[in-house]
């Protein structure tokens, strides 16, 4: 009985992780933030559900990125700054079948809000 539950839990461990979506790589990110255009480039590596990587703004300005992946939900955000304020930029987004990710972005402690379209390059 107990091999039988084992033998369960790693078939779904495994199947789970079959399915989980792999966003590593480069990503062209556009969209806009309460009517202002964004056109940043991440570069994000996946290890399991956790995100890590770099944003680089169009301006140049790079910041560390973390994020999350579950299923087809990706989050990830980074710290920057706005007219010498400090900023988090926050992404949300899925992964749809054609291969972009999709979603909204949210400013804080802002709450400036936007959508985005994410391609890998």
């Amino acid at each position: 009985m107990k091999r039988s539950i084992l033998f369960a839990t790693i078939l779904v461990a495994s199947f789970q992780a079959a399915n989980a979506a792999d966003v590593s790589g480069s990503w062209h990110v556009t969209g806009s933030i309460a009517d202002n255009p964004i056109d940043t480039t991440c570069t994000l590596t996946q290890k399991d559900n956790t995100l890590t990587g770099t944003c680089v703004r169009k301006d140049g300005k790079s910041a560390d990125a973390t994020g999350s992946v579950k299923d087809d939900a990706i989050a990830w955000h980074y710290n920057a700054e706005y007219n010498g304020d400090p900023i988090t930029i926050n992404y949300n987004g899925k992964l749809g079948k054609d291969g972009t990710i999709t979603g909204t972005i949210v400013v804080d402690p802002y709450n400036a809000e936007g959508e985005f379209t994410a391609s890998k390059k």
